[in-house]
């Protein structure tokens, strides 16, 4: 079995036009949990990290189009045009992964 194996993504239906979908990642790396938490001396987790970044980090694929039916890149640009509803269902979804898995690592070191 290998060490490292292919990431875990969730696919999340748009609610404003579920033809469009978003896979955020369902379990984090080490690297990627470094970059929107931070934790203090008693392992208290401090969610630092901006809106913006944390979807950056957590979208891996999306099939979001352009007018021409292009499918657009992940950038802060497009990420800026997206609907607040679809938006906020992605940081929520997103979110949840983060701390489900931030919480079964604390878990398991008991």
């Amino acid at each position: 079995m290998a060490y490292f194996t292919e990431r875990k993504l969730k696919r999340i239906n748009l609610p404003t036009n579920p033809e469009y979908w978003v896979d955020v990642v369902e379990e984090y790396k080490y690297g990627e949990l470094k970059k929107f938490a931070e934790a203090d001396k008693d392992g208290n987790i401090d969610f630092a990290m901006t809106a913006d970044t944390f979807l950056l980090t957590a979208i891996k694929a999306w099939n979001l189009d352009d007018s021409a039916g292009s499918v657009l890149p992940i950038t802060q640009e497009n990420l800026d045009n997206l609907d607040k509803a679809d938006a906020m269902a992605i940081i929520e979804a997103a979110s949840a992964f983060a701390v489900e898995d931030d919480d079964s690592k604390k878990n398991s070191s008991k």
